[in-house]
């Protein structure tokens, strides 16, 4: 946090005192971040045959809009206005894409989204103490690319390759940008050192211990420690720069980060009774009464009921060679299953027991696709993030295991779930079944590099 505190400050020492145009500012930054990460990640494994990751240009272009705007609004706004205009885009960023997949938002979290946003609103409102609008309106799209680079990276097989990945294919992004404002670019020495402090202790570093720490922080933890930036920036803006604190920016704070807070807080409390493992044997009977809950209880429109129990009796159901491989898990309320799902790296694609024919051949990761298998969620626990933390475990032990793609079987209810997650669809299959009726199928898939 004292590295995301320190680009603020650091930023604004900059151009606060004219050492350095915005343009070259960003540019000196990504690139030094570029070659810092360059120089962490080569050794690792580069140069010794290991696959590159794939580039993300749209990653790489969120990357580029949250550096850009964040240096041109520091021209303007003090360290702590801006880390606040900043926190609060990214989390409203974060907050609309939660909604937006269908994350549960209960009258708690609805009043803190509102407080945070009141507290934004207030900050930039005309009057007498407001930051300078454009200011305030570039460090919010700079919030909205951040966040959006969040998220297009959070699933990355390795976040400091994918990172340095970023900041590579930046570079020719953001020197663009330096060329469009070659009339008025301008270098002082303090300028070019305070850049390359922020692109590398700052940014390049910054991220390379942010991740190493999220790996044993559960994601809403990690947002809630974020809530220390703006605080920690506009108390170094007060002793580095001579920033005065005013009573609007403490008001917006308040109201924002208690805002905030209040919706993590209550994310945080809404999962909090909900436990993850793998299945046992011993759960079958308790997965049985499950499944069938959750097929005709979330069935919709899409399927009849007669095809729904047709289906159960071979398509859906337990697969037993699952919870053998220990790839199977359940998510437990009250040590009551209500939800659950798995990974298979055997060709079988879908089905239960029941289904003859099954082929347990195990897969080549090299070649072949893992499985992603038999997810089913309790009606009364819908729409709380249950799968998704399922599928989350599923696809981190895949790519553990080697798999660099995965593929499954989705039913139509569980479409929209699986292209939020990134899945794509392929064409449309009815599957026959005993009774004579067909069950409609869409095979989707998912690269993991």
């Amino acid at each position: 946090m004292l590295a995301f505190a320190a680009n603020s400050l650091l930023c604004r020492l900059a151009l606060g005192q004219s050492l350095i145009d915005p343009a070259s500012f960003t540019t000196v930054r990504v690139a030094s971040g570029a070659l810092l990460l360059a120089l962490i990640v080569v050794p690792r494994g580069w140069l010794r045959g290991r696959p590159r990751p794939r580039v993300d240009w749209r990653a790489a272009a969120m990357l580029s809009t949250y550096m850009v705007f964040f240096s041109f609004s520091y021209t303007w706004l003090s360290a702590g206005t801006g880390a606040l205009i900043l926190f609060g885009a990214v989390q409203m960023t974060m907050f609309g894409v939660a909604l937006r997949r269908g994350e549960p938002f209960g009258l708690v979290s609805w009043i803190g989204l509102g407080l945070a946003v009141a507290g934004l609103v207030y900050l930039v409102f005309p009057g007498l103490n407001a930051p300078h609008p454009l200011g305030a309106v570039l460090m919010a799209g700079a919030g909205i690319g951040w966040g959006a680079y969040s998220l297009l990276g959070r699933n990355a097989p390795d976040p400091i390759e994918a990172t340095a990945l970023n900041f590579v294919c930046s570079v020719p992004l953001v020197a663009i940008l330096s060329l469009v404002f070659a009339g008025s670019a301008h270098i002082s020495n303090p300028g070019l050192a305070l850049a390359i402090a922020s692109g590398t202790l700052a940014s390049a570093l910054g991220y390379v211990i942010w991740y190493a720490a999220l790996k044993g922080l559960p994601a809403t933890h990690a947002a809630t420690v974020q809530l220390s930036v703006p605080p920690i920036a506009a108390f170094g803006g007060v002793a580095l720069l001579a920033e005065p604190v005013t009573e609007r920016l403490v008001l917006a704070s308040l109201a924002t980060l208690g805002g905030v807070a209040l919706v993590l807080t209550r994310r945080r409390s809404g999962a909090a009774g909900y436990r993850i493992r793998p299945a046992r044997e011993r759960d079958v009977p308790a997965l049985t009464r499950l499944i069938r809950a959750s097929a005709h209880g979330l069935r919709g429109s899409d399927y009849t009921r007669e095809q729904v129990e047709s289906a159960l009796d071979g398509v859906f159901g337990v697969d037993s060679q699952l919870i053998g491989d220990g790839t199977y898990f359940i998510v437990e309320s009250g040590g009551t299953p209500v939800a659950c799902g798995g990974w298979s790296f055997r060709a079988t694609l879908f089905g239960s027991d029941a289904i003859e024919g099954r082929d347990s051949r195990r897969l080549d990761p090299a070649t072949e696709a893992a499985k992603i298998r038999a997810f089913f969620v309790h009606p009364d626990h819908a729409r709380r993030g249950l799968a998704r933390r399922i599928l989350e475990r599923c696809e981190r032990a895949a790519r553990s295991a080697g798999f660099t793609r995965l593929e499954l079987g989705a039913t139509l209810p569980g479409l929209p779930f699986y292209r939020a997650c990134g899945y794509r669809a392929g064409s449309p299959q009815d599957y026959p079944m005993k009774s004579g009726l067909s069950l409609r199928v869409v095979p989707m898939s998912k690269s993991l590099l």
